[in-house]
């Protein structure tokens, strides 16, 4: 019997157990169904693309402005196992927010392993402080930032929720609620198993995390 890593599993089990595109004969449709959501959504409201929140070309955000002033800002974080995916993949999440009354931000971060863990949780640090000091240029309260993420991107709200902005020279606390979707590293298995992320991504968010 193979070496048990997690409870029951070998690693060759539990690695099979997080390979999404293999759990999910779907999943590169769900995918292009985002993207093409996602489109729709651009071309439907009214947004702000591109934007710079830092000097790297991954730091850059997409804003869904509020219909009125002094808005709720909620801010999305894509997944990705930390070096796939983009914040155009996730454009359809304003469709929900900015009808409501709530102005939107979605933003990228650069890509592992073009950065390591360190500078990616970093760009999303500065792009909540962006968001904090221009919420009013898009009809934002700055006191009213919520944050959500779906897996990988549930571990960088984890995150923003242990920063110490006091660093930043900004408030203590930049963030209302905060929503982790699924986080990749929320246990013990998910940070066990190699799955298709590379080494590097695994080492920083075990480090990395609250």
């Amino acid at each position: 019997m193979a070496n048990s890593v997690y409870r029951e599993y070998d690693q060759q089990a539990l690695d099979a157990e997080y390979n999404n595109r293999e759990k999910v004969k779907e999943s590169a449709d769900w995918l292009s169904r985002y993207a093409v959501a996602s489109a729709e959504a651009r071309a439907a409201l009214d947004c702000r693309l591109e934007v710079a929140y830092g000097a790297h070309p991954g730091e850059r955000l997409d804003v869904f402005p509020a219909r009125g002033g002094a808005a709720p800002v909620h801010v999305f974080i894509h997944g990705g196992y930390w070096h796939r995916l983009d914040k155009s993949d996730s454009s359809f999440i304003a469709r929900a927010f900015q009808p409501a009354g709530a102005a939107v931000v979605v933003i990228n971060y650069a890509l592992i392993p073009t950065v390591d863990m360190d500078e990616l949780v970093r760009q999303c640090r500065a792009s909540i402080v962006w968001v904090h000091r221009n919420a009013a240029s898009f009809g934002g309260d700055p006191h009213r930032i919520f944050v959500s993420g779906h897996s990988a991107g549930g571990h960088l709200v984890a995150m923003l929720m242990s920063t110490d902005w006091s660093a930043f020279a900004t408030e203590r606390s930049q963030c209302s609620h905060v929503i982790p979707l699924t986080s990749i590293v929320s246990s013990r298995a998910s940070v066990t198993g190699r799955l298709r992320a590379p080494s590097s991504c695994w080492a920083g968010s075990r480090r990395r995390s609250p």
